[in-house]
């Protein structure tokens, strides 16, 4: 009882630090939906969408250009001359939808006096921290003053520090900026392929708990963009309508740009702030917006997942444990990669991958912990078997203290080859013996040697053998303290069934007791030798004895008269000793077909044989004017047998057809080779002779049985067709009649066809 008592401890105790550390990685998974815990582990989340927008994005529809002040504009305008093409600009980007003046551009220095140039035009505020006031500083050209419109260029960045998504608004003192690129869609009457508003989310921005309302994007490739360079522009080398309906960018590439944004986790590749606010503006018309998934149905998402590891950990059993949670992990990963390439909606998974990780190493490891456990145990109990049946080479451990503290693979090494040294002895003497041998535990099989094996039946799944029906009916009952023996069928084959239990002589644990060894010897050919020859003595005892005794008698008869012996007396002493001769032969043929070898069997034509056969018969028909039928075509059939014994039964049903038909009549050899597609081949012997009844047909193939009318048709001893039987089993085969009396009879012998 106490030992019961700290076991029920022990396992309440783990069971309540299963049950804690479950609940607090639900809790954990719950919080992963926070836009916090989102930027501490994002690190993969942002690989994987950079990944997902290069493939499944949708294709961009060109619906931006860029015009840059690049090293070449440099070189052939100058950076003095800059602000005197400004209104050649203007000209040049008439046809744009709108045009995006990155304020870095010195082009409000220009003085143009045409109206309607600054239509569809706006000037980028280049810090949110600049004052609405800015506007209306003296700096700003008279034809800017009034048609600008101002945007801002906050964005998101996300791990790596790239760019991931826009900030629509900011609000500047009291005023509200949108975001550049929706400022160039709106004054560009662009056509959204979504609406927007559904597409803001909260985003931390840093580790603290301020977020700032955001809107994710996927980036396109720079080279998605037409790029001009200014003086290419200005000069007319690009024709005007090339930016016709475009929304176009103008700014400061190389050494004339400010800064630079980095758009892709997967690169390095920076772009200008003029080339980021194209890009974030063709994603947005292309669509290419995603939805984030509510942090509420997030939360949920996670706890899900996490408790479907948490199940797949704590019941799946032994190692297809780690296939399952590594491929529920990767379920998830497939999951979210799906949402945002096929749907665009983003599932990060966050801290999720983290807790997951941590659910497979908690579970893991308290299976390694229970494993040693148990390996520790049964070393202790394997050492205590070893030293009872005085092993060699038996385990030397030393006491609980210390083996708890010896490295455990030591001891289980030198643990698994003992017990193998001992199993390959074992099986090894199991598959010598020329018997089935079974050790049964608990009415259960337990082990089998090979020869064992042929006689086990197959689980339903095909898994491993189970214990048959007939081993269960053969130890049904007590069995007596010496063991048990008894005779079983199986199969057509007789068995002597020896059963002994394990603990009667080599007890060394208490389930022994319910250990069984049970041996089967294979009786049946000593027992089918054995009746053999007590019928053969038997038959030859009745059939010797009968001529021989009036043989005797008659001798004794001319004894007593007178001393000459007439003609009359020598022919039936020679008719007698004539049958004997013919029973002496039928019983040594008999005798041969009993015990043919059918390891020495070879292929036989058919066809032959039923030439062969109505050669030998052919004469003896003639006599008797019976005509003679062959099975005429040839079926080209093969059997594997003793050509001399199967020719001798085809004899034999020959000899008495024709024996046994009226003169005139005719006798017919067929070969059936329709039965040759179930791999068998028939020979038919049909004649037109006097017929057997019904009574005599059941016992036709009986040793020296003989029907009534054939005795009256002529003689013959009973064993000719025993002996066709005989032969015929000795090959697989089967002997089949069909007759009616006065009108013949039919007799085959049906022989399994050589592939």
């Amino acid at each position: 009882m106490p030992a019961s008592r700290e076991s029920f401890k022990k396992l309440s105790k783990a069971n309540l630090r299963t049950g804690l550390f479950a609940l607090s990685m639900l809790a954990m998974a719950a919080l992963g939906s926070h836009p916090i815990l989102k930027t501490m582990f994002g690190s993969f989340d942002k690989v994987t969408f950079d990944l997902v927008s290069q493939r499944f994005a949708h294709p961009s529809s060109r619906t931006v250009a860029i015009v840059e002040i690049d090293e070449k504009t440099m070189r052939e305008l100058g950076p003095v001359n800059l602000p005197r093409y400004g209104a050649a600009l203007m000209d040049e980007l008439g046809q744009a939808a709108s045009v995006t003046l990155d304020v870095m551009v010195p082009l409000y220095m220009a003085a143009a006096d045409s109206k309607g140039r600054a239509q569809r035009k706006h000037l980028v505020l280049p810090l949110p921290a600049v004052g609405a006031d800015a506007l209306r500083g003296a700096a700003l050209p008279h034809w800017l003053k009034n048609t600008a419109s101002v945007g801002h260029r906050d964005v998101t960045v996300g791990h790596f520090g790239a760019v991931s998504g826009i900030v629509p608004f900011r609000q500047v003192g009291a005023q509200v900026y949108p975001h550049v690129a929706l400022e160039a869609i709106r004054l560009g009457s662009a056509r959204l392929a979504r609406a927007l508003s559904d597409y803001m989310q909260p985003r931390a921005l840093s580790v603290g708990r301020e977020t700032t309302p955001s809107i994710l994007l996927m980036m396109p490739r720079l080279s998605d963009i037409a790029h001009y360079s200014f003086a290419d522009v200005v000069k007319g080398r690009v024709p005007a309508s090339a930016f016709a309906q475009k929304l176009v960018f103008v700014g400061a590439s190389g050494a004339s740009a400010e800064s630079s944004w980095q758009i892709s986790s997967l690169n390095m590749d920076a772009v200008t702030p003029s080339q980021l606010d194209g890009l974030m503006t063709e994603a947005i018309v292309d669509g290419n917006v995603i939805r984030e998934v509510p942090g509420k149905t997030a939360m949920q998402v996670y706890m899900a997942i996490a408790l479907g590891m948490i199940l797949i950990c704590a019941l799946t059993p032994g190692a297809r444990m780690h296939a399952f949670a590594f491929g529920w992990l990767a379920a998830a990963f497939a999951g979210s990669t799906a949402l945002l390439g096929g749907f665009h909606i983003w599932l990060p998974l966050g801290v999720l991958p983290f807790v997951c990780l941590l659910i497979y190493a908690f579970y893991a490891w308290q299976r390694i912990v229970a494993t040693q456990r148990v390996l520790r145990s049964e070393i202790h109990g394997f050492t205590e078997l070893s030293s009872r049946v005085g092993a060699p080479g038996a385990l030397d451990l030393p006491g609980d203290e210390a083996a708890l503290a010896a490295p455990p693979l030591e001891q289980i090494g030198s643990a698994m080859r003992q017990i193998r040294a001992w199993q390959e002895a074992y099986v090894s003497v199991i598959n010598q013996l020329p018997h089935p041998i079974f050790v049964t535990k608990g009415g259960q099989l337990a082990i089998w040697n090979d020869r064992a094996a042929a006689l086990l039946d197959t689980a339903p799944d095909g898994s491993a053998p189970v214990a048959p029906a007939w081993l269960g009916d053969a130890l049904a009952g007590p069995l007596p303290a010496g063991g048990a023996d008894r005779e079983i069928e199986l199969d057509g084959r007789i068995y002597t069934l020896l059963s002994v239990q394990l603990a009667s002589f080599a007890q060394v644990s208490a389930d022994d007791a319910d250990t069984q060894l049970i041996c089967l010897v294979d009786i049946s050919d000593v027992k089918e030798s054995v009746l053999q020859d007590r019928q053969t003595l038997r038959h030859m005892a009745h059939d010797l004895r009968n001529p021989l005794t009036t043989v005797l008698a008659l001798i004794e008869q001319k004894r007593a008269g007178p001393a000459a012996f007439d003609e009359p007396f020598i022919g039936t002493v020679r008719r007698l000793v004539d049958y004997s001769l013919r029973i002496t032969q039928d019983f040594v043929q008999l005798a041969h077909a009993e015990h043919l070898d059918a390891d020495a069997f070879e292929p036989v034509s058919v066809d032959e044989l039923a030439d062969e056969a109505l050669d030998q018969i052919w004469a003896s028909a003639d006599m008797k004017a019976i005509r003679i039928a062959g099975p005429g075509e040839q079926s080209g059939a093969i059997v594997l047998g003793n050509r001399d014994m199967l020719l001798r039964s085809l004899v034999n049903l020959l000899d008495n057809a024709v024996k046994y038909s009226p003169p005139g009549s005719a006798v017919a050899l067929r070969i059936n080779a329709a039965s040759r597609q179930d791999g068998r081949v028939a020979l038919h012997v049909v004649d037109e002779g006097i017929g057997i009844g019904p009574d005599a047909l059941p016992r036709l193939f009986e040793p020296f049985f003989q029907v009534k009318e054939a005795c009256d048709a002529g003689s013959g001893v009973g064993l000719g067709l025993p002996f066709v039987k005989a032969v015929v089993e000795r090959h697989r085969g089967a002997v089949g009649v069909a007759s009616e009396l006065g009108k013949g009879s039919d007799i085959w012998i049906d022989l399994p066809a050589a592939a």
